[in-house]
């Protein structure tokens, strides 16, 4: 058992790690210190089940999210809504959850630095319903042929961009 760096009284069950301008520095703290000190931005659960805490993703979701566009809220207008569903953006940060798929579109602008900080890209790899795999395939096939298409047409290999506009042309009347 690691006791808190802090009151060397309770069990250490927050353990900090970080980097600043190379120099790594650890503390591990108990819950009542780490509280204290404010290390913990994000809210825990309890799992009655297994009577054990685990973190809620929304939270900590919602906590990186007024980290990193604390500066912007004095130029954004948290009332901002999505068209299509009407989630407006002050409800968004709370709960971290969006309110439909066009919601990625109408607060791209400060999506975009969390989503990036989080996943490392924007580029969504992971799983989908089935009823939208397909079109999302050709949607990602799409792109990449019309940039080896101008890639082709910049190379001059005119038989080459011929084929890969077929291809384009084939895919975009399956839709």
């Amino acid at each position: 058992m690691m006791l808190c760096d802090n009151c060397h009284n309770r069990e250490a069950t927050v353990h900090l790690i970080q980097i600043v301008n190379g120099q790594k520095t650890e503390n591990h703290l108990c819950d009542i210190c780490s509280k204290e000190k404010g290390e913990a931005f994000f809210a825990s659960t309890m799992n009655l089940d297994l009577g054990l805490e685990q973190f809620d993703l929304s939270n900590i979701i919602s906590g990186l999210m007024g980290l990193m566009v604390q500066k912007k809220d004095e130029e954004v207008n948290l009332e901002n809504e999505c068209p299509n569903c009407g989630m407006k953006y002050s409800e968004f940060k709370k709960s971290a959850l969006l309110g439909c798929d066009k919601c990625y579109t109408n607060f791209n602008s400060l999506l975009k630095p969390v989503i990036t900080r989080i996943q490392g890209k924007m580029e969504h790899t992971g799983k989908m319903p089935s009823n939208q795999k397909e079109e999302f395939t050709n949607k990602r096939k799409l792109v990449k042929l019309k940039e080896e298409l101008k890639q082709a047409v910049t190379l001059e290999e005119f038989e080459k961009a011929a084929e890969i506009r077929d291809e384009i042309k084939k895919i975009q009347n399956d839709f």
